[in-house]
């Protein structure tokens, strides 16, 4: 326990994060898997989050941002995976109203809808009715919620 410690926790959290961004909760949980000391491991994450090397805010925009572009969801389901990340529920809700508005939620479903909805229609093996609950069914799993789901079927 002291600053040699302390240094060598903030020389791993870097390289850490350097391989890829990871959550607080994340770094703090692989910290604790090294038999460091929890003083040593407080007080590095406040050094370290102080300088902006690890931020939450700045994880959670990023993350929504990605997942918007390259695997589109919706905000239930990008909460959901954020909060299984160990980010603090705030933090989440703040980032995704900033970063994720009803119009571009409803536009995101419209999108992944569409292209869902020429796969299962193409198949003319089903009923209009069971193309729509598939549809419904995997808007459902993708994170959307019931509104936007209902105004798309319709």
């Amino acid at each position: 326990m002291g600053i040699k410690e302390i240094l060598q926790i903030k020389g791993y959290v870097i390289k850490l994060v350097s391989i890829y961004p990871r959550t607080i909760a994340e770094i703090r949980k692989k910290l604790i898997t090294k038999d460091y000391f929890a003083e040593d491991i407080d007080q590095a994450i406040r050094e370290l989050s102080e300088k902006k090397y690890i931020d939450d805010e700045q994880y959670a925009k990023d993350w929504i941002d990605k997942r918007i572009k390259y695997r589109p969801c919706g905000k239930l389901l990008c909460k959901s995976l954020l909060l299984k990340r160990g980010l603090e529920e705030n933090i989440i809700d703040q980032a995704l109203s900033e970063n994720y508005s009803d119009e571009k939620e409803l536009a995101l479903a419209k999108a992944i809808a569409q292209k869902k909805s020429d796969y299962i229609f193409k198949n003319n093996k089903y009923s209009k009715a069971i193309q729509k609950k598939k549809l419904a069914y995997y808007l459902n799993n993708k994170g959307f919620p019931a509104e936007i789901i209902m105004e798309i079927i319709k």
